[in-house]
C-alpha cells in the first residue's frame, strides 16, 4: 500500500497538467498520483497516462467536487489529499502537510 495518494482533478489542462504531474513524480515517486479527468475534449488522459498517472476518466464533465471524491474513492493511501494543476499549492507545501 501507498503512504500517500495525491489527486490531480483536471478538465482541458493539456497546457499545464505536465509541469505538475513532473513535480509531483519527482518529489513523490514512490506515492500514488490519480488524475481525474473531468471530460475533458484535449490530451489531459494522454499526458497523464505518459507520467505514469493512475488515471480515472470521466465521459463528461461532472465538475471538480465529483472529480476529487472519485480521486478520493480510488485512492490507496494513508494519507490522501488533492492538488489543482495550477501549482497553486508548492511541492514543499504538500511535504510539510505529509509530514504532520
Amino acid at each position: 500500500m501507498k503512504n500517500y495518494s495525491i489527486i490531480v482533478p483536471a478538465f482541458n489542462e493539456e497546457k499545464r497538467i505536465s509541469k505538475v504531474l513532473s513535480s509531483l513524480k519527482k518529489s513523490f515517486p514512490e506515492q500514488e498520483i490519480i488524475v481525474v479527468d473531468d471530460g475533458s475534449t484535449d490530451k489531459t488522459s494522454e499526458i497523464a497516462l505518459r507520467h505514469k498517472c493512475v488515471l480515472i476518466k470521466l465521459k463528461k464533465n461532472s465538475g471538480k467536487g465529483i472529480a476529487v471524491k472519485k480521486g478520493f474513492l480510488k485512492a490507496k493511501g494513508k494519507v490522501i489529499g488533492f492538488v489543482d494543476c495550477d501549482n497553486s499549492v508548492s511541492v514543499k507545501d504538500i511535504k510539510k502537510v505529509f509530514s504532520s
